[in-house]
C-alpha cells in the first residue's frame, strides 16, 4: 500500500495548494486527475516526447517522470498558468499567428519549453530554438511553423518593448500586431495593415481551437 502524504506546494499556477496524495503518484497524474489541469499531456510516458512538460521552480521538467514527493514545497506552473485566451503569453499569440498549432497535442509542452528559452534568451537564433525544442516531438507541423513562431514572439516582444519605452501611452500588446516582409522583419511575415487584421482573426480562431484541445 502506497504511503499517503500531504503535498504542500509553494505555488500551483500562482496559488498555494495542499493535497493528500500518494507520494509515488506521478506528477502528470496528480495535475490531470487531482487538480483538473489537463494542459500537460501524456504522449509516451517515458520522457521522450515533451508533451507533459511543466515548470518546476521556473525550469522545464517532464511531469511523467516525476512523483509527488519530488515537488513538495516547490512552485509548479502548467500551461494553464502561462496565459489565457484574453491575455495570452506572447509565445501563445505567436503560435496562433504563425499557424504553429494543428492538432494541439504537443503545443502545451512546446509553449512551456519555449517560454523558458525566450525568458533566458530573448533573441535566440534558429539553432538555439531547434536545440531547445529537440526534446519536444510534433507529428503535424514539421517544426517550421513552430520555429517561426519562436522568432515571431521574440520579434514582437522586442518591438513592443521599444514602443512602450518610446511612447508608453500607445504601446501595443504582443498579441495585437503582426510582423512583415519588410527588412526589419525577423520572421519574414507580412507587415501591411490589412494583413495584421487578417492574421489576428486567424490567430484568434487558432487560439480558441488550442484552448479546446487543451481541455481534453
Amino acid at each position: 500500500c502506497d504511503t499517503m502524504m500531504t503535498l504542500a506546494l509553494l505555488e500551483l499556477n500562482g496559488t498555494q495548494t495542499s493535497l493528500d496524495v500518494p507520494g509515488s503518484m506521478r506528477v502528470i497524474d496528480l495535475l490531470r486527475e487531482e487538480c483538473g489541469l489537463t494542459g500537460p499531456k501524456e504522449g509516451c510516458g517515458t520522457g521522450e516526447c515533451g508533451a507533459c512538460s511543466v515548470w518546476i521552480d521556473g525550469r522545464t521538467k517532464l511531469s511523467c517522470l516525476m512523483v509527488a514527493a519530488q515537488i513538495n514545497g516547490h512552485k509548479v506552473t502548467t500551461i494553464e498558468g502561462m496565459g489565457t485566451a484574453k491575455a495570452p503569453h506572447p509565445l501563445q499569440s505567436a503560435f496562433a499567428r504563425k499557424g504553429a498549432v494543428q492538432c494541439g497535442y504537443c503545443t502545451p509542452g512546446m509553449i512551456m519549453t519555449g517560454a523558458e528559452l525566450l525568458r533566458d534568451t530573448p533573441h535566440p537564433n534558429r539553432e538555439q530554438i531547434k536545440e531547445a525544442i529537440s526534446g519536444n516531438l510534433c507529428r503535424c507541423t514539421g517544426y517550421q511553423k513552430i520555429v517561426e513562431a519562436f522568432e515571431d514572439a521574440s520579434f514582437h516582444t522586442a518591438q513592443n518593448k521599444n514602443r512602450s519605452t518610446a511612447d508608453p501611452e500607445h504601446s501595443v500588446p504582443a498579441a495585437a500586431s503582426c510582423c512583415s516582409h519588410g527588412e526589419r522583419c525577423a520572421t519574414q511575415s507580412c507587415r501591411e495593415e490589412d494583413t495584421w487584421q487578417n492574421d489576428d482573426h486567424r490567430g484568434q480562431v487558432s487560439m480558441e481551437h488550442a484552448a479546446q484541445e487543451n481541455k481534453k
